[in-house]
């Protein structure tokens, strides 16, 4: 009743410094004319790419960016179209659905902005992806941090948007009465591995990226911690953990 309300910082992310760092997705490939993109995000700059992919320069392009300190996109006609003012320097939860021509931008559970009409996206011919920066990571790049990056080829309905938010260590296909199927999931990146130089694709894709100068950072407020936990204590555990029938608690 005192008001000392504590707050976790276990949270794992990829942090980006705004110079050269970005993930390479290239080869990511979704059908149809409806996605969902939901990540968190903490910016320490007003401009930088959240995602962006490509077939070639003027065709079948998409960029999700943080443009003048708003959250951004940019359709095929090279056109942009901007959602919202967001605070930098805390971590936010950005979904952003696109179905047909209709895009919508929703930050920690609530809608930013009002809707906008874009350009039919297609996805299914793209060569180039990056997380981070320009599609081919020469310019844009992002300043700040990323974690459980998420695309779906479904939009997400808003009680599946308030789901996610008030659930980050559970997926939206979870919620009970949801339309969204795992089979829906098409790129899945938890940028909370905390070494190495890939960034793995939970999907089932296989879109795994490659990590360029990008570094993990610990402890994080609000962020669900996603990566794998060893519960040994002296050898690794590989896959799994024995559970032990009724063992004898030491008093």
């Amino acid at each position: 009743g005192n008001n000392n309300v504590g707050e976790l910082f276990t949270g794992k992310a990829l942090d980006f410094d705004g110079v050269d760092d970005y993930v390479d997705v290239d080869g990511f490939q979704m059908t149809g004319t409806n996605a969902t993109f939901a990540f968190w995000f903490n910016s320490n700059d007003t401009l930088g790419r959240f995602f962006d992919t490509v077939k070639d320069l003027s065709d079948n392009r998409l960029i999700l960016s943080f443009n003048n300190n708003q959250i951004s996109i940019l359709d095929d006609t090279l056109s942009w179209f901007n959602f919202g003012s967001v605070t930098t320097n805390v971590w936010n939860r950005c979904v952003i659905t696109i179905k047909g021509t209709t895009a919508k931008c929703f930050v920690n559970g609530v809608q930013l902005g009002v809707e906008k009409t874009i350009s039919t996206i297609d996805l299914s011919l793209n060569t180039d992806a990056a997380i981070g920066s320009h599609v081919f990571g020469t310019q844009s790049y992002f300043d700040g941090s990323f974690s459980d990056f998420q695309i779906y080829d479904k939009v997400w309905l808003n009680d599946d948007v308030t789901y996610d938010y008030a659930n980050p260590q559970n997926l939206v296909t979870d919620r009970s009465g949801t339309s969204i199927a795992l089979s829906n999931l098409k790129g899945y990146w938890h940028l909370s591995e905390g070494d190495g130089s890939l960034v793995y694709d939970s999907s089932g894709e296989g879109n795994n990226g490659t990590i360029n100068g990008a570094t993990y950072v610990d402890a994080q407020p609000r962020i669900p911690q996603l990566g794998m936990m060893n519960w040994a204590k002296s050898t690794p555990v590989a896959d799994e953990i024995t559970l032990i029938p009724n063992p004898t608690i030491p008093t």
